[in-house]
């Protein structure tokens, strides 16, 4: 990629614009970010509009509920808006609608039929899951199940991630800090509980009736320890014996980057910061299903109750 970033006057917001006037600067904004990857040569396989829409996005128009929310009305009204933009760019690129609570299927449902409701246009059902906050794999399952067959539409993990250490790297307090949320989510905070984990949550994917489990992206990967690096090393040399997987190139991209990395960490603190690495996983759908390959069954390391 070529060129200095996207201009000031692109992304300063805008908070005296409503209505019409919002639905069409989402609209603008959205297609010139399109326009200005491609001519600097980077492909774009898929568009999330938003994050975590639970509650909408662009307040107080898109906001779903709330004093001032304008309701799915105005939120939809909003979400067109950008989808026309990907539409009109390109057609053929798959568009995600992202949720949290990843095992909460009466929201989903609530939220996608208001969606249907409203003729929104889109391809596949975005979900964010940490088993910590949003229930259990069973939870999780029986909602990609129910909702891709409700819809009709692919599901996407876009959102999960494990810890394998409980300890501090960095001197901040640790999202996953407390040892009680091992018991919650039903895994050691380790190296084989992350594994066994992340493994647990293909298994849900896969499963997911005709073959609408497209996937998972691993977010974020901002963790600084150098066996851990070593570890994602095997991983990756793994990848390109899982199902899901369908680039090995950028695999094989990444594998290089990592040695890279650990040869610059050997010579200075012997720690890096591995968040680059797992972002360049994310160039592509699938690239981040997965990182464990299935010969490492026997490595289960989850909480068990006696």
């Amino acid at each position: 990629m070529t060129g200095g970033p996207i201009p000031a006057s692109r992304t300063s917001q805008r908070r005296d614009l409503h209505g019409e006037d919002l639905q069409r600067a989402l609209y603008d904004y959205t297609k010139f970010v399109l326009e200005y990857m491609k001519e600097r040569g980077v492909q774009v396989d898929m568009v999330q509009l938003g994050n975590e829409l639970n509650n909408g996005f662009l307040w107080p128009d898109g906001q779903i509920s709330g004093p001032n929310a304008s309701g799915f009305d105005g939120f939809t009204m909003l979400l067109k808006a950008g989808i026309k933009a990907v539409r009109d760019f390109d057609p053929e690129i798959p568009i995600v609608v992202h949720l949290a609570e990843g095992g909460n299927n009466s929201l989903f449902r609530w939220f996608f039929d208001e969606l249907v409701k409203r003729k929104v246009d889109f391809d596949i059902i975005g979900v964010s899951y940490y088993p910590y906050w949003h229930g259990t794999l069973e939870e999780l399952s029986f909602n990609l199940n129910d909702v891709s067959q409700r819809y009709k539409k692919d599901v996407l993990v876009v959102e999960t991630a494990y810890p394998w250490t409980l300890q501090d790297a960095d001197g901040h307090a640790n999202i996953f800090g407390e040892e009680s949320l091992q018991w919650t989510a039903g895994y050691l905070a380790t190296v084989r509980g992350q594994t066994s984990f992340l493994r647990d949550l293909i298994r849900v994917l896969k499963q997911v009736p005709d073959g609408r489990g497209l996937g998972l992206f691993y977010w974020e990967g901002a963790l600084s320890n150098r066996t851990f690096l070593t570890e994602v090393i095997a991983w990756v040399k793994g990848i390109a014996k899982t199902t899901i997987l369908r680039n090995v190139g950028i695999v094989e991209r990444s594998l290089n980057m990592v040695k890279s990395m650990l040869k610059t960490a050997s010579a200075t603190s012997g720690k890096v910061n591995v968040c680059a690495l797992l972002k360049s996983f994310e160039i592509r759908p699938n690239i981040m299903a997965m990182l464990i390959p299935q010969s490492n069954a026997e490595n289960m390391d989850s909480v068990t109750s006696t």
